[in-house]
């Protein structure tokens, strides 16, 4: 069985013929099977307006094949050369300020530009002619990483293909004029010709309009990748791809995923951080929900230190093979670096390689080539996939409009997202990230974690998850404006009442910290006032079953708290406050609550609970799924998944891992398991278990 992809970035155009020859003969050694080449390259392949050179590519991709590499061909069209920029300097991005961006970097182009993408097409187009039925090729690789330089642009043309877009979305400007809320500060349109990308104004924005400018950049890099993709398939019907970008808050991915045959993604988690290893599991666990649990490929990591950061802290030994096999348990099918050589010369001088500047004698390339051996042992998992019952609602949607939203407070949207998806992943548990238009029939817990926009579409559909057994956990703010950006009026959360029981009466902020304080001694006024709220305490009462999930997690029994939100809400019969605020003037009020409904229920957590409380809610809504029993305990610092008949075991921490209760075959170190497995720091075993009589139970 052929094992997991291994490959790189190949920028051969950087190199020599003497270099590059030695490259094919590194890259056997290190074990790739994939080279993604050309992604910045057009000013190589044409080198004047549709004056083409390939021959240097014909070379290198008949090396590489040569070798048994295969090749994911990019389309080179990420940055456009000189000669273009410089010929139609109109295709250049425009800030908001009104500024036309220079050429000299990369993305440096228009995504609404006709001028660009006729160019892009053009030469996705002759690539895919010259390549595209070629033996070694796998892989389309459209562009590159759309949308992480220059993703909002604010041009005429931009301008006009906005005004063309809302009159599709909204079919007349009357409804344009009220989904916006013109009539407040006399924004109304006349003429579609008045209505402006959301530039720099005096002062605040009309956030429909933002909100609709963030959906429509994301369509517009959407279309930029559709030409291309369109061009190649005049040619060519090997799979096409872009690469992600994680969880990324300005392109609709769930939206892209139909036109993706293969999800790909990159990914660079900061090894000074000790929650690197939950953001690898975050990210895995997205690409791979993208297409309703279809694997997914890693294009890009790095082997060690990135170039970017203020500090590039490098990975320490073992943890770039312990963060590929994590990827590998969650849906990955393919592990790829940025980059094969580390460049010389360019911005990304310093962005450590397969082989680094020291060359073949150095660790990272020891670590390269011991991964790729590993690598080939993996084919029990590929395209296997990962089964979990718990899932976790997110909607770009959302995300657009509490961005484009002023107030009530700091949008932390996605900062909740990964803090909630954090505790299933410390708790043990894989998650399936779920989209608006998923079916939730096979989910147990499902947590949504400030939905600020919801439709009633989406209330409907958590309510009857629950009502089909399901516990569902909803955290403030949610439900706040409807899919429209239109502010819920009856309280917020009103729409979702027959799930939670509760609406949201007011929000409370806890104020910032100032270094204006009162002197009792002359501030005879102003030292008498308090802060209506300087800090989010809660309380249980013994009776409650979260009183009793606390008392087991550690003794003394830890505090509950919350960040800066919290919420005055009402709630009705039948509805169990499971804690109080305590203290300020929401002392006593409900804080979290629980609604049982005919099979599950529903949770509302009315402030932004720190790790502990989040753990508890968690635990207790596991508990009423009663699906513990699909995850292994494991030792502290240790992983568990299981990816269809591997049980992927990743011990992140600095000291041996004592495992019982397994019994396969290690694909790791090609050793069997006989019921007691030893897992070095930092490193990982994968236990093929589907020759033992009774697997380990988790999915």
């Amino acid at each position: 069985m052929a094992g997991i992809i291994y490959g790189a970035d190949y920028n051969p155009e950087q190199w020599n013929a003497q270099v590059r020859e030695r490259d094919v003969e590194l890259m056997k050694e290190a074990g790739l099977s994939l080279a993604s080449v050309g992604v910045f390259s057009w000013a190589r392949l044409e080198i004047a307006d549709g004056e083409f050179d390939f021959g240097w590519l014909d070379e290198v991709i008949e090396n590489l094949a040569a070798a048994g590499i295969g090749i994911d061909l990019a389309t080179a069209t990420a940055s456009p050369p000189a000669w273009l920029t410089t010929a139609h300097p109109e295709i250049l991005p425009v800030t908001e300020d009104g500024v036309r961006l220079a050429h000299g970097s990369r993305q440096d182009f228009c995504p609404s530009s006709p001028v660009f993408r006729r160019y892009a097409a053009r030469l996705a187009g002759k690539l895919a002619e010259r390549y595209g039925t070629h033996p070694a090729l796998k892989l389309w690789h459209i562009s590159n990483e759309y949308g992480c330089h220059s993703v909002h642009c604010y041009c005429e043309t931009s301008a006009e293909a906005f005004r063309g877009w809302l009159l599709n979305k909204y079919g007349d400007l009357e409804s344009l004029n009220e989904a916006w809320g013109t009539d407040f500060w006399s924004q109304r349109y006349t003429d579609i010709t008045q209505v402006d990308v959301p530039r720099a104004t005096p002062t605040l924005k009309n956030p429909g309009q933002v909100a609709d400018f963030l959906a429509f950049s994301s369509d517009e890099m959407l279309a930029c990748y559709l030409a291309e993709k369109e061009a190649i398939r005049a040619h060519s019907d090997v799979p096409v791809t872009t690469n992600f970008m994680g969880l990324f808050p300005h392109a609709n991915y769930r939206d892209w995923a139909p036109h993706i045959d293969v999800i790909s993604d990159d990914s660079y988690p900061d090894p000074a951080t000790v929650f690197a290893a939950h953001e690898t599991a975050l990210v895995s666990d997205l690409m791979r929900s993208l297409k309703d649990g279809q694997p997914f490929y890693l294009l890009e990591q790095t082997t060690s230190a990135v170039q970017w950061r203020e500090r590039n802290v490098r990975k320490r030994p073992g943890v770039f093979a312990l963060q590929s096999l994590a990827r590998i348990a969650r849906g990955a099918d393919a592990i790829c670096q940025f980059q094969w050589r580390q460049s010389v010369r360019g911005a990304e001088t310093f962005h450590s390689a397969m082989v680094p500047h020291a060359g073949r004698a150095s660790r990272t390339f020891t670590e390269v080539c011991q991964l790729g051996d590993t690598l080939k042992r993996l084919g029990p998992a590929v395209g296997a996939r990962v089964k979990t019952t718990v899932a976790l609602l997110i909607d770009w949607a959302s995300i657009f409009h509490r961005a484009a939203a002023i107030g009530p407070g700091p949008d932390r949207g996605l900062a909740a997202i990964s803090a909630w998806h954090r505790t299933a992943f410390e708790r043990g548990y894989p998650v399936d990230f779920v989209f608006p238009d998923s079916d939730l029939s096979a989910y147990r817990v499902i947590i949504v974690p400030e939905l600020f926009a919801m439709s009633k579409a989406t209330a409907d559909a958590l309510t009857a998850a629950a009502e089909g057994g399901a516990q569902i956990i909803v955290t403030a703010p949610s439900a706040v404006v409807d899919e429209t950006g239109k502010a819920y009026e009856g309280g917020y959360a009103a729409i979702i009442s027959d799930l939670l029981g509760i609406v949201v009466l007011d929000h409370h902020l806890v104020a910032e910290d100032s270094d204006q304080l009162a002197d009792p001694r002359v501030d005879r006024i102003s030292s008498a006032i308090t802060p209506a709220l300087d800090q989010v305490n809660l309380e249980t009462e013994p009776s409650s079953a979260l009183f009793r999930v606390l008392d087991r997690m550690s003794h003394p029994r830890p505090a509950l708290a919350g960040g800066i939100w919290a919420e005055e809400i009402a709630i009705s019969d039948g509805v169990e406050a499971l804690a109080t605020f305590a203290g300020g003037d929401l002392s006593g009020l409900p804080a979290i609550t629980y609604r049982a409904a005919s099979g599950g229920g529903g949770t509302y957590v009315a402030t932004d609970l720190e790790s502990v409380g989040r753990a508890a809610i968690f635990q207790l809504a596991e508990l009423r799924a009663r699906i513990t029993g699909e995850r292994l305990e494991m030792p502290d610092g240790v992983e568990a998944i299981r990816r269809g008949d591997v049980v992927f075991v990743l011990n992140h921490g600095d000291s041996a891992a004592q495992i019982a209760g397994l019994t396969g075959h290690d694909l790791v170190s090609d050793s069997v398991v006989t019921g007691h497995l030893v897992v070095p720091p930092r490193s990982a075993a994968a236990i093929d278990v589907s020759s033992r009589r009774e697997s380990p139970d988790l999915s």
